[in-house]
């Protein structure tokens, strides 16, 4: 049906957009029976021709017992409600950008996706439709050169993602974290609790790779216990000296007391940081109206090498974020292609198939 309306909209039809799909699909007018046969027998091509991927579709659907069919249209039509907003279905209409300029523009670029509380589970879809493209996209065939992979891109893209798992499971990034280093990708994820990544219901279940994948791993003082373990586990083993003491006493001859002392020492294995001992790492401490006054403990492990005791860094402590957290929000946001495309026809706008 996608692929239906982009060329319809080549050929004058409404601009191809998501919105769009959802109309034709919901329209109370129009029976569906003629949306298929449309389908099935549009021009797409040059000379007239239908597009085999839409005609298989259409007629696939076609084929369908009646109940199975209203099943499948229901289910299409679930997951383009979000599109049936105004807001939404206009500022998904037109973009002045393509994905490759992310990693492609002149000039290095940052693009924020930004939902409010109150929007974060209605607008999920779309977010995630935005992150599964730009991981597909972004990641192209690899070429090669005297056996070394050739550089695709000419800025490197950093993903940083806050409240992670709130996005549901996403297989893309999970299967895309072990290769997409080769491709100039590199993410930053952050959550609140390894129990929501390892979630059999909302998360990647307790054979989740992110963590796998993850070669450097932050972490501040956790409240549960699964948390501190998994934390315990990572700081490794160490070795500690106990020491016994053992004495002994006995009345000799002439009155006079004596005894023995023997001492023995053991080396015995322990976590480096046990779990009570990860739960109880001093947090930053607050003012009286909540502003932090200083920091608190944090572990930084990096694969290869001993975990990090370290500190937290606050950014309003350093001179350069917090310049950067200085600078006021631009009013508008900048174009890349929008003054460079074509005046589009009225009623849509210009598709390049």
């Amino acid at each position: 049906m996608i692929l239906h309306v982009i060329y319809k909209a080549k050929h004058g039809g409404n601009a191809a957009t998501l919105a769009e799909v959802d109309a034709v699909l919901a329209d109370p007018v129009r029976p569906a029976q003629e949306v298929w046969e449309e389908m099935l027998t549009f021009g797409h091509l040059p000379g007239g021709k239908n597009h085999p991927v839409v005609g298989k579709a259409a007629r696939a659907q076609l084929n369908r017992p009646d109940d199975e069919g209203g099943s499948v249209l229901s289910t299409a039509q679930s997951y383009l409600e979000l599109y049936q907003d105004p807001v939404v279905a206009s500022n998904t209409a037109t973009s002045d950008f393509l994905i490759r300029d992310l990693m492609n523009s002149e000039r290095p670029v940052s693009l924020y996706i930004i939902t409010q509380p109150t929007d974060k589970d209605r607008l999920r879809p779309l977010v995630r439709v935005m992150l599964n493209m730009m991981v597909r996209i972004l990641a192209p065939k690899q070429e090669f050169e005297e056996g070394r992979v050739v550089q695709s891109y000419k800025h490197r893209a950093l993903f940083m993602i806050d409240e992670f798992p709130s996005l549901g499971k996403l297989g893309i990034i999970q299967e895309s974290l072990a290769f997409a280093a080769g491709y100039g990708l590199k993410f930053y994820l952050i959550c609140q609790d390894t129990n929501q990544l390892r979630s059999r219901e909302t998360g990647y279940g307790p054979d989740e790779l992110i963590t796998s994948n993850a070669h450097i791993q932050n972490a501040y003082p956790p409240n549960r216990v699964e948390t501190a373990e998994h934390l315990s586990k990572l700081t490794g083993q160490t070795t500690v000296l106990k020491e016994q003491i053992t004495k002994s006493t006995g009345r000799g001859g002439g009155g006079f007391f004596g005894g023995t002392v023997s001492k023995t020492v053991q080396e015995t294995q322990r976590p480096l940081l046990t779990p009570d001992e990860c739960m109880r790492m001093p947090g930053p401490k607050k003012t009286p109206d909540g502003d932090i006054s200083e920091a608190g403990d944090m572990l930084i492990y990096v694969a290869g090498y001993p975990m990090i005791y370290g500190r937290q860094p606050l950014y309003f402590q350093d001179p350069t974020f917090s310049a950067r957290a200085k600078i006021p929000a631009p009013d508008r946001s900048d174009t890349i292609r929008g003054n460079h495309a074509p005046k589009p026809p009225e009623g849509g706008r210009r598709i390049k198939l």
